[in-house]
Order: structure tokens, then C-alpha cells, then sequence
């Protein structure tokens, strides 16, 4: 597999499903790339898994800025390609631009690093 790193702004509110025992949290990244006339957005469905995942949910809105690093998968659907994104680490970056607060520098909140869900105190 390979490791990748995306920045870009959650598209959908996160949702949490049971997959056999645990809990995963899935939403949608949008990543810009190009610049001018040739701007694209390329969609990535980021997935995390565990007690990570709950503590996650809250924080997983529409509009939020985010980073996420974990392993990719490149799939095929309807002749397009998908991109799954098995985070391990997310870093929330700002608030949903509806909240966003006056003062430009951005919240910070880190989680997953160098976590397993043992780590956690709840």
C-alpha cells in the first residue's frame, strides 16, 4: 500500500458505521489541485477506525479544513477511479465556514499520532 497525506475541506458530515465489532467513521475530502482555468477537485473517502473514530465524529463537519495521513487505495468505479484513504492520523485545521471565528489563525487539534486504541482514556 501506499502512505499518503491530503489537505482539503470535509465535503459531507462524517458518519459512523458498525463493520463487524468496531466502529469506523467515514466523510469525503475534496483536495484542490491546479491553479487558474485549470483547477480540479479530486474526492477521497477517508475512513478511521476504533475508538478513534468516536472521538473523531464531532469534529467531522462539512466545510472543516483537515489533513489526513494513512494508506491509500486506488479502486474503480463505474469507469472512474476511487480514492480510500485508511487514516491513522487526522489534524483539524479552522471551523466550518459558517462558525469560522474572526481571528485567521487556525485551531489546531491533532489525533492519532502514534495512537492505538488501547492509548486512549476513554
Amino acid at each position: 500500500m501506499q502512505y499518503i497525506t491530503i489537505r482539503g475541506n470535509i465535503g459531507k458530515d462524517g458518519v459512523i458505521k458498525d463493520v463487524r465489532g468496531r466502529d469506523v467513521l467515514s466523510f469525503s475530502v475534496g483536495v484542490k489541485q491546479g491553479s487558474g482555468d485549470n483547477t480540479s477537485t479530486n474526492w477521497y473517502r477517508v475512513q478511521v477506525w476504533g475508538k478513534l473514530a468516536q472521538t473523531l465524529l464531532p469534529k467531522a463537519v462539512k466545510g472543516v479544513g483537515v489533513v489526513a495521513l494513512g494508506d491509500l487505495k486506488i479502486g474503480e468505479y463505474n469507469g472512474k477511479p476511487t480514492f480510500d484513504v485508511d487514516a491513522n492520523k487526522v489534524e483539524f485545521i479552522g471551523a466550518p465556514r459558517s462558525e469560522q471565528r474572526s481571528d485567521p489563525a487556525p485551531q489546531r487539534q491533532n489525533y492519532g499520532d502514534d495512537l492505538d486504541d488501547t492509548d486512549l482514556p476513554f
